[in-house]
């Protein structure tokens, strides 16, 4: 699907194709942190991969 929807004006709405990829990597990311120890480095590390992640999506959202 190219564009999401077309307006009787000519508008385009571009897919929001991001925001199933971003869905899916924040799901992935959400049970990395959720198998990680609590207090780990590695659990610090995975948090702020999700962070980061959840913060894209609703960046691209927004535009």
């Amino acid at each position: 699907m190219k564009h999401f929807a077309v307006t009787s004006d000519n508008e385009f709405f571009p897919a929001m194709r991001f925001l199933e990829k971003g869905l899916r990597k924040i799901k992935r990311l959400q049970r990395m942190v959720s198998r990680r120890k609590k207090g780990s480095n590695r659990r610090r590390k995975a948090v702020r991969l999700l962070a980061n992640a959840y913060e894209r999506v609703a960046i691209n959202e927004k535009t």
